[in-house]
């Protein structure tokens, strides 16, 4: 406590502020002469010296804070004497801010402090927050105060006053799942058809009870009928068929004539024009649409810190729409076209981004991002003149989403708080 600054000062209350030794003598208290901290500008170093030099003196370097600032450092604040053995004292009012316009520390007590250091805080010292990520992990909170000086220091932090870390950042939220493939179309129903397969011409002659009958187009050489010549007359078209283009085939026309050529001996020409069932499989299907990627997910908010309101995480984008499925196969010949393929699934939106914290808190994690859409089922492949076509199959489900990145750490309301002994009797928040 500081001697008083008027009225008679006596050799008893120099003492009893700067201490020494018996017998006393004012020439033990020049200034900066080992018992008089340099503070005390008007107490002189040498020469002359009386009791009216000591008014308002005190045994110790006192720094009072009455308006708002920013990255404060006590070496800075205590120049010179920051190194010396003179005791120190530093007050903050009431009202008054102690903020950081940086990723600093608000206050940072440096090391290499001569004596010791006595701290009452009466106002807010407040770290700033950190910054919302949008491609991971939230920042994390920045500190209110940090020593660096280990010992010597006692830090009051008295009723109503306040120490706040930053508020970590909030993570970026997951990437939205990828969309199902759509599934493939349906096969088209199987058609019939009726197609010529060329003619078969022949020719008999013979008497009595055979006749030789000559082909061409593919039959055997020769062919015997029993009957005689007028055997091979009296046989279908469709016979000639079968026997020289296959068992599945009849005539769709032909002609035929005999004639007598001599006595007891004709000639037979014929020729039948051929045609055949034939089956055709229905085409096949369209391959499913790819579905759509996953939207990104949404940036954290940014924690709260000096000058600085807390903010929530923003949404994730929309996943893009699925692709289009591929087209159906068409054959012809009355059979179905295979049905088109179904579309992609759309993907799912991204998660929204971790809210930042408050002053303190650990900034929240980012959301998981949503699960991407089923693909559209395959359309149906279209009838043939033989059977109906296939249904289409179902698409394929979406895949999920990705979880979200973590939110920053707070920031410590005192950094190295075990360099000190800490009294509290107001607010703290942080590590």
């Amino acid at each position: 406590m500081a001697i008083q600054g008027s009225g008679a000062i006596s050799m008893t209350d120099i003492v009893n502020e700067f201490g020494g030794s018996v017998p006393h003598s004012l020439s033990e208290y020049y200034r900066n002469g080992g018992a008089v901290p340099g503070n005390n500008t008007s107490v002189p170093t040498s020469g002359a010296i009386s009791m009216s030099n000591f008014y308002n003196a005190v045994n110790e370097i006192q720094i009072l804070i009455s308006s708002n600032t920013t990255n404060y450092s006590l070496s800075n604040a205590f120049g010179s004497n920051w190194s010396t053995a003179v005791p120190k004292r530093l007050t903050i009012n009431s009202g008054v801010t102690v903020g950081s316009s940086n990723t600093n520390p608000a206050m940072t007590i440096e090391g290499s402090m001569g004596g010791t250091l006595i701290v009452h805080n009466s106002g807010s010292i407040i770290g700033t927050g950190g910054s919302g990520s949008s491609s991971g992990t939230g920042g994390n909170g920045y500190n209110a105060v940090k020593t660096d000086q280990n010992g010597s220091i006692t830090f009051y932090n008295n009723s109503g006053a306040a120490i706040y870390g930053g508020g970590g950042g909030g993570g970026k939220g997951g990437t939205g799942g990828q969309g199902g493939t759509g599934g493939q179309g349906g096969q088209g129903g199987n058609g019939s058809y009726q197609q010529s397969v060329g003619s078969v011409s022949y020719s008999a002659t013979g008497v009595g009870s055979y006749a030789n009958l000559h082909t061409s187009h593919g039959c055997p050489g020769s062919v015997s009928f029993s009957g005689g010549v007028a055997a091979p007359y009296n046989y279908g078209f469709t016979t000639f068929c079968q026997i020289c283009r296959g068992s599945h085939t009849f005539a769709s026309s032909g002609s035929q004539y005999q004639r007598r050529i001599r006595k007891g001996t004709y000639t037979h020409h014929g020729i039948a024009h051929c045609s055949g069932n034939f089956s055709q499989t229905g085409a096949g299907g369209g391959s499913g649409g790819t579905g759509g990627g996953g939207g990104g997910g949404g940036a954290g908010g940014n924690g709260r810190g000096y000058n600085q309101s807390q903010q929530n995480g923003s949404a994730g984008s929309a996943g893009s729409g699925g692709q289009a499925g591929g087209g159906g196969g068409n054959n012809g010949n009355s059979s179905g076209a295979g049905g088109q393929g179904g579309t992609g699934g759309t993907g799912g939106q991204g998660g929204t981004g971790g809210n930042g914290g408050g002053y303190g808190a650990q900034g929240g994690q980012g959301a998981t991002g949503n699960q991407g859409l089923t693909g559209n089922q395959g359309n149906t492949g279209s009838n043939g003149n033989a059977s109906n076509g296939n249904a289409g199959a179902g698409g394929s489900g979406g895949s999920g989403g990705s979880g979200g990145s973590g939110g920053g750490a707070a920031g410590y309301y005192i950094q190295n708080r075990h360099y000190m002994a800490f009294h509290n009797s107001g607010s703290v928040a942080g590590q």
